[in-house]
């Protein structure tokens, strides 16, 4: 994200990552950077200062100055400072299953409202600089948005060829293929056909 997030004339990077939030400027000079997490997802002591949902620029107080706000940090949805990254206010909330979060006007008033997908649930989040307040939840009839689920880590074999319709086990060793086999489209007339040896461990 890039944005005269200081008021000024120049322009400055958001480094939205799930491993750290930090701000740079145009030459890549650091102004400042959140806790960093060294292997994510992993349960360190880090965990919950970060968040794999991108962040949203948001006016709560309608004032004109900007926030940056996100959920599914380990207390909740965060208002971050964008001047200097401090965070300006956490609240409990529902874990979002979405890849972000955004900001809009959704009632008229001053300010604006935070929304995202919590399973089944529409969230949506108000707040001013100083505290934010969960503004309703939408139950809906089914899920909004699925969270991606991890699947467990398969070994696969095979090459890039080119692509007929019948399957071609000569791209692996012999008696290694026990599972099905996959086949990606790579370009017109290439295809990569992979085979299923097992669970890797």
């Amino acid at each position: 994200m890039i944005h005269r997030f200081n008021g000024k004339e120049t322009a400055a990077v958001l480094l939205d990552s799930p491993y750290i939030l930090a701000m740079l400027d145009t030459n890549g000079f650091p102004i400042w950077h959140g806790l960093g997490r060294a292997d994510y997802p992993s349960n360190d002591g880090s965990a919950g200062q970060t968040t794999s949902i991108k962040h949203a620029l948001v006016d709560f107080a309608g004032d004109g100055m900007f926030q940056i706000a996100s959920a599914g940090y380990g207390d909740g949805v965060r208002a971050i400072d964008p001047r200097d990254g401090k965070v300006l206010w956490s609240l409990a909330a529902p874990v979002p299953t979405c890849p972000r979060v955004v900001a809009v006007d959704i009632d008229g008033r001053k300010g604006d409202e935070l929304l995202y997908a919590a399973g089944s649930k529409l969230v949506a989040i108000t707040g001013d600089r100083s505290a934010g307040r969960l503004l309703w939840e939408w139950q809906g009839p089914a899920n909004l948005f699925a969270a991606r689920h991890r699947r467990p880590r398969r070994r696969w074999c095979g090459a890039n060829h080119r692509a007929s319709r019948r399957w071609n086990r000569s791209y692996c060793q012999k008696g290694a293929i026990e599972g099905p086999m996959h086949q990606e489209w790579l370009s017109e007339g290439m295809a990569r056909t992979l085979y299923d040896v097992g669970r890797k461990s």
